[in-house]
């Protein structure tokens, strides 16, 4: 069974990537569809990609045998490990389901804006 924990961070992660990279639909027939990061690559953008996913490496981590001080520990003892088999799909799940909802959520942006225009134009 794949770590809830995981996906959940995961998901979580990839929704801050998308939203800190300012990323966009692509428009063209080209690529009907595509993502488009608009933020460039530098220090404002580059350390809070590091920390959202040093977060979510580390709730990862935690519900492995591997996580040490950061596992959930119950009377002395590691509880909920999963293995990282378990961890990394997961992590994947979670993933596209975060890519799946900020493709959504910018399917609804723009359709909430071109309503929005219509209404204005009016």
């Amino acid at each position: 069974m794949p770590s809830g924990h995981a996906q959940t961070s995961a998901l979580l992660a990839t929704i801050l990537t998308c939203n800190i990279l300012d990323v966009r639909v692509a428009e063209g027939p080209e690529l009907p569809g595509a993502f488009i990061a608009a933020a460039p690559a530098d220090a404002g953008v580059i350390l809070p990609l590091l920390y959202v996913w040093l977060v979510a490496f580390c709730v990862m981590l935690s519900r492995t045998r591997f996580g040490g001080p950061l596992a959930v520990n119950i009377g002395g003892r590691q509880v909920a490990q999963h293995t990282c088999l378990q961890i990394l799909v997961g992590a994947v799940v979670g993933v596209f389901l975060g890519l799946a909802a900020f493709w959504v959520h910018l399917g609804q942006s723009s359709r909430d804006l071109s309503i929005g225009a219509q209404l204005k134009n009016s």
